[in-house]
């Protein structure tokens, strides 16, 4: 999504909107994970922070959610 806002405000935009949308973009990312996180770890407990200490967040690494 966040390429696919890039692509779009380079194609129909200018450099200060795009770094606004962006910016707002990466707020409300951080405001869901945040949010998911805690669903996640009432839901599942010390599964899911077993699991978040080995995967990130947001761009999980090749391989990081092997067991």
């Amino acid at each position: 999504m966040l390429i696919m806002l890039i692509a779009t405000g380079l194609a129909i935009s200018g450099p200060a909107r795009l770094a606004v949308a962006v910016a707002v973009f990466t707020l409300g990312t951080a405001l869901r994970v945040r949010a998911e996180e805690t669903l996640l770890r009432a839901a599942f407990g010390s599964t899911f922070d077993a699991y978040a200490k080995r995967v990130p967040a947001v761009v999980p690494r090749p391989g990081s959610n092997r067991a």
